[in-house]
């Protein structure tokens, strides 16, 4: 394990990975309004979910959903909205409206502000938009497809705000996208050009170093980062309770056979990789498969309850199911939540990869 990485796991915010992976449980299931495009889990455990441009909140954790609101008319294609993301005190949300070229317009609004039957007042932020994570609760970072290669946004919503590219050159489709422990994951998505990244390939980058960067300088994918796991489509990253790295979509067209399952890459293994350890081997990942291998899964964590939820895509009729299904995952025991202690007491400005 290289130098370094001892410090790396205190600062693994949040909770650590065991040794060895979770036992994940599938402890049952809930509805999501028909027609989801995506969904969130706020604070307090609930689900925000978007539909059209209807919005709808749980009104108890994995019970039923009543209408809170919409977005204005237009506000995203007619097919749906790429995403919706809550801020993490559960104030905020941003939803990407799935356009193309100019344009493509990521918008956000106040989730107090919201009122059934009313258009939600926005703000909207020039970004190509497939996924999006909040790092703090001012500031997302958006992935996005602008052209032959693929970017990564971000947006600081506070006072004026603004929007800059800050990775660029990801060379295929935009992946999914999650921050933790002062780190920027992001992976390529969908690629058929020889050379550089893979589908899947995941790579962390230092939040630090995005800070620094001048204006109108990005950092190079290809070039830089850390790759640190290789799974699926990269799509829908997500940490579990524990430091793992929840991994979804899959490699369809690829060429891999990459595709049918959820991968739980393993956190301890991950932290050597940040170190120079190289990426994960595929003996440290864990792959869930709650229906069968016809199907491409995405994952959101509920920070309430630790519990992970599994949404998926069917590859055959190409339509997305509107249930979403629960998984237990044992929670630290009392050595991690002192780890975890310790890595909060030394988080960055703004508590950014919580």
């Amino acid at each position: 394990m290289a130098a370094g990485v001892g410090a790396l796991a205190l600062a693994w915010a949040a909770g650590t990975a065991r040794a060895g992976l979770p036992a994940y449980t599938l402890v049952g299931g809930f509805d999501l309004p028909t027609g989801t495009a995506s969904y969130d889990v706020l604070p307090d455990g609930t689900v925000l979910a978007l539909a059209g441009r209807t919005i709808y909140r749980q009104v108890s954790v994995e019970g039923g959903f009543v209408e809170a609101g919409r977005l204005p008319e237009g506000a995203v294609a007619s097919y749906g909205a790429s995403f919706l993301r809550v801020s993490p005190d559960g104030l905020h949300a941003a939803a990407g409206n799935n356009l193309l070229g100019s344009a493509a317009r990521v918008h956000t609004f106040d989730v107090a502000g919201l009122s059934p039957g009313v258009d939600a007042e926005i703000r909207s932020f020039a970004a190509d938009n497939t996924d999006a994570q909040w790092a703090d609760n001012d500031t997302l970072f958006v992935t996005g497809t602008p052209g032959a290669s693929s970017v990564v946004t971000r947006i600081e919503t506070a006072g004026p705000g603004s929007s800059a590219v800050v990775v660029s050159n990801i060379g295929g489709s935009a992946g999914g996208i999650v921050t933790r422990g002062g780190y920027l994951f992001t992976g390529n998505g969908f690629d058929f050009a020889p050379g550089g990244s893979d589908v899947g390939e995941v790579r962390a980058f230092a939040l630090d170093a995005i800070d620094a960067l001048t204006p109108g300088t990005s950092i190079d994918f290809e070039a830089s980062g850390v790759a640190v796991a290789d799974a699926l489509s990269g799509a829908a990253l997500a940490f579990d309770a524990l430091g793992n790295l929840l991994v979804g979509g899959g490699d369809i067209f690829g060429g891999s056979g990459d595709f049918g399952s959820l991968a739980v890459v393993d956190g301890d293994a991950l932290v050597a990789a940040l170190g120079g350890g190289g990426p994960v081997p595929d003996a440290f990942e864990l792959r869930l498969t709650p229906l069968d291998a016809g199907y491409s899964y995405f994952a959101r964590v509920n920070p309430a309850t630790s519990r992970v939820y599994v949404t998926w895509f069917d590859n055959t009729t190409f339509a997305a199911g509107d249930r979403v299904l629960v998984y237990e995952v044992p929670a630290p025991g009392a050595a991690a939540l002192l780890l975890a202690a310790a890595g909060s007491a030394g988080r960055r400005r703004r508590g950014r990869g919580s």
